[in-house]
């Protein structure tokens, strides 16, 4: 039997880098992803497969809670029966000035470069309707970059540059971008087409209908998130494709969402995994589940006795601190020339974590902290969601409960706010 190519790693390097890598590969995500039973993905992936509808599925999750992996294990239950086309807008575009124009685009961009890139034939007369089409709204300076490069191409060859140099010219220059927004936003509808034409020549090609997912739609903030899907949910929807939007969790909380909620099914919400439940009390299974998560990555020779449970427990199922906490670790342990991951570098990172969130924080805010970490609950407002879009609170079971981030607990502690008012009643002096 072959050798796996992936294995938990046994030096710190090796598992540094493995603590980084995402699963978009397949070989990737099947040696390292662990399946979260509490994920929605299952039965997102049967409601695609069922619906009949081009459906426009809004996916959310709180940030680090692992979104971007489930996505990945969306794409392996599927790929057999979709022609799937997964991109991060993060890496389109400037996430802070994005509008819906832009994210149609990189529908039919990123439909065609995958198109192009698979093999997919498509009739010349098309290739060339949405070469001269792609050219009447791109900036003067990319079609000039686009004529050099493509000098002697074939037709195919050369869409494929305009297509690189298109979405480059969108992503990297504001000037351009605004260009081409003027150009397109009075032709939505001729967006829409072209990306309708090719859908059909994908699935008659292809065998397989596209589904496009876009993902880190959901890193920007509430206003840009509001303006898309409540103000141009129209045109999003129009695409005869089934797409799975991100969306910001700040979006399922905001006031217009009932109005959104019209125009979109039910939200798709990943839950946080639990390591503790509402009172306290430890949720083996979460914590397992985390520790699996790295014991894929990392060979348990690496670790100290209960270094790693200390870890999961720091993290409180935040994936991504998780994860950047265990290669913090490595190379704590890599620099000190240690042989094992110890319960003290996790204290370290952990204060590290702490320093972070003192930057963050404002000082009216640690009263709201503070409810919440000795009640699991508190009043649904905007510090609220500040809060959660940050991390310093956590959401469980979809609001049944809240808590604080662990790296927060020690600042709430020197500001003597984790006693209740019972307590602090005790400690005042009698008169």
């Amino acid at each position: 039997m072959a050798e796996k190519k992936y294995q938990p790693a046994s030096t710190f390097t090796d598992a540094f880098n493995l603590l980084q890598k995402d699963l978009k590969e397949r070989e990737l995500y099947e040696a390292f992803y662990v399946l979260r039973k509490e994920s929605p993905v299952e039965e997102l992936a049967s409601r695609l497969v069922m619906d009949e509808s081009p459906s426009k599925i809004l996916f959310s999750g709180h940030g680090k809670s692992g979104k971007t992996t489930e996505l990945y294990r969306l794409i392996s239950d599927l790929e057999d029966t979709y022609f799937v086309v997964f991109y991060s807008i993060l890496q389109e575009m400037e996430i802070s000035d994005i509008e819906y124009i832009d994210v149609l685009l990189f529908v039919a961009l990123k439909l065609w470069d995958a198109a192009l890139e698979r093999g997919v034939e498509v009739d010349n007369e098309v290739v060339a309707d949405f070469s001269d089409w792609l050219e009447q709204t791109t900036s003067e300076v990319t079609l000039t970059r686009v004529e050099e490069k493509t000098k002697g191409l074939t037709l195919g060859a050369k869409l494929k540059v305009l297509i690189g140099e298109a979405g480059a010219s969108v992503r990297t220059d504001k000037t351009s971008r605004d260009e081409v927004r003027k150009r397109l936003i009075p032709r939505t509808s001729e967006v829409v087409e072209r990306i309708d034409i090719l859908i059909e020549a994908i699935t008659q090609q292809s065998g397989k209908p596209p589904l496009v997912i876009i993902d880190d739609l959901e890193k920007a903030d509430l206003a840009i998130g509001e303006r898309m899907f409540f103000q141009h949910s129209q045109s999003l929807i129009r695409p005869g494709c089934k797409i799975v939007y991100t969306v910001p969790i700040s979006l399922i909380y905001s006031g217009t969402f009932r109005q959104i909620d019209t125009r979109f099914p039910q939200p798709v919400v990943l839950p946080m995994i639990r390591t503790r439940e509402r009172d306290g009390s430890e949720l083996l299974a979460g914590i397992e589940l985390l520790k699996q998560i790295i014991l894929q990555r990392v060979s348990n020779d690496l670790l100290q006795p209960d270094a790693l449970d200390h870890l999961v427990k720091s993290c409180n199922g935040i994936l991504s601190d998780l994860l950047s906490g265990a290669a913090m670790c490595c190379v704590k342990a890599e620099s000190r020339n240690e042989k094992k991951i110890t319960w003290a570098m996790v204290d370290e990172v952990c204060e590290q974590f702490t320093r972070t969130y003192r930057r963050m924080i404002l000082e009216e805010c640690y009263p709201k902290l503070a409810e919440v970490y000795r009640t699991k609950r508190t009043k649904s407002d905007q510090e609220l969601r500040d809060l959660l879009h940050m991390l310093a609170a956590i959401e469980y079971e979809q609001g049944a409960y809240y808590d604080v981030h662990p790296a927060i607990v020690p600042i709430l502690k020197e500001k003597n706010l984790t006693k209740d008012e019972r307590d602090l009643e005790k400690d005042s002096p009698t008169t």
